[in-house]
């Protein structure tokens, strides 16, 4: 997605898998879908930002998008 510089809100929306443990794969993994969160950006011109989200929590309705990296 490309910005013009300025503040920005970017909604985003998750999808967690709640089954899944390292390593292991199964046909009947709980999919998840949280509602939409926002994060507000103040967007740099010449810069690349990536997205991530947050969930260290133990609970998965507090994950939190964040700006992992900007470059």
């Amino acid at each position: 997605m490309w910005l013009s510089p300025g503040k920005h809100t970017i909604k985003v929306n998750s999808k967690i898998n709640l089954t899944a443990r390292s390593g292991v794969v199964t046909a009947r993994q709980k999919i998840t879908n949280f509602k939409n969160k926002s994060i507000e950006i103040d967007v740099k011109e010449g810069k690349k930002y990536y997205v991530g989200y947050d969930a260290s929590d133990n609970n998965s309705n507090n994950w939190q998008p964040i700006v992992w990296n900007v470059k």
